[in-house]
């Protein structure tokens, strides 16, 4: 006696009399299905934060009759078949529906959230004292401090949270932001650039230009 299986695992029964009998199996489950991420990515409890440069990835698997499909929407808008990773531009929340059909058209559905964010964070600078005066530099109004001038630099992201910031003195390298900068030992004129990232390494740059006086 001997079995055979087809692709929805109907199993034949040969007899030794030549005889076959079929015994037929139904596929009633629908197909697995999944999604995952690529790129920048933040969660906060249970809601995840991607940016516009964070890639999505559906995944779904059936073992029984295979798998056909995979279609998806984006905030109850048309169906459209799953091709390959794909990214959602526009900030805010968004709903992703995800249907997966099997070789028997089964389906298995499957909703999740994400909140786009793209902007970077917000960037203050102040100084440890008030200008000595203004002075004018070829055409450009600036303020003048004192050598002992201190800069300061903080920030702040109303959405996943500022993670760190980078500064540079006239075209330096560039070096961390740990807390001040008060690496002004010479007069003239100081351009300092300094590039904040969030959680989702959006960046925001600015530039705070003074000069140091007696």
């Amino acid at each position: 006696m001997a079995y055979s299986t087809d692709n929805v695992n109907n199993k034949t029964e040969s007899i030794e009399s030549g005889d076959k009998a079929s015994i037929p199996y139904v596929d009633l489950t629908g197909p697995s299905v999944k999604h995952g991420f690529s790129g920048p990515l933040f969660t906060l409890r249970d809601t995840v934060y991607i940016s516009e440069k964070t890639k999505i990835l559906l995944k779904a698997s059936d073992s029984e009759s295979g798998l056909s499909k995979i279609v998806y929407s984006m905030d109850g808008q048309p169906e459209q078949e799953y091709q390959g990773e794909f990214s959602i531009a526009q900030s805010g929340t968004h709903q992703v529906s995800i249907t997966g059909y099997d070789n028997v058209e089964n389906t298995s559905h499957s909703d999740f959230y994400v909140v786009i964010d793209n902007t970077g964070p917000e960037i203050f600078s102040r100084f440890s004292i008030n200008p000595t005066k203004t002075i004018d530099v070829d055409g450009v109004k600036m303020e003048e401090y004192p050598p002992h001038a201190v800069l300061f630099f903080s920030s702040t992201d109303m959405v996943v949270g500022f993670e760190k910031m980078y500064y540079s003195i006239n075209g330096s390298p560039e070096k961390l932001y740990a807390g001040y900068i008060n690496t002004f030992p010479q007069k003239g004129v100081y351009n300092v650039n300094v590039r904040a990232l969030d959680k989702l390494g959006n960046e925001t740059k600015q530039t705070v230009t003074f000069s140091i006086g007696d």
